[in-house]
């Protein structure tokens, strides 16, 4: 079960780690919300003091993050997709099963 006053977001981008903390500012067990933290490559990092542009490039991983995530569904989509046009092709192609009637065989089209 997830702790409800924290919640930790891991990112693994290339050979390194990026590690998203934060708390519920609502707790009452602490004076003041606890600052965000970033963990890269084992360092933490208060995310309210860095630059502004390291929060871009933090920013620009996660914007990619999210679209390989989403691409890789869509992929998925269409795979799923090209194997059922896959099937009905082979079914198309597959000659018709013989009907019996009697003594004779007919083959249907």
């Amino acid at each position: 079960m997830t702790d409800c006053k924290s919640l930790k977001f891991t990112y693994k981008i290339s050979n390194w780690f990026l590690t998203f903390s934060s708390f519920d500012p609502l707790s009452h067990h602490r004076k003041q919300p606890t600052m965000p933290i970033i963990k890269i490559d084992n360092q933490d990092y208060d995310l309210d003091t860095l630059s502004a542009d390291v929060k871009g490039q933090l920013a620009s991983i996660q914007f990619v993050d999210a679209e390989l995530q989403r691409l890789g569904a869509h992929t998925a989509a269409l795979q799923t997709a090209r194997m059922a046009y896959a099937n009905a092709l082979k079914q198309a192609l597959a000659p018709a099963a013989p009907v019996l009637s009697g003594d004779t065989i007919k083959f249907t089209h």
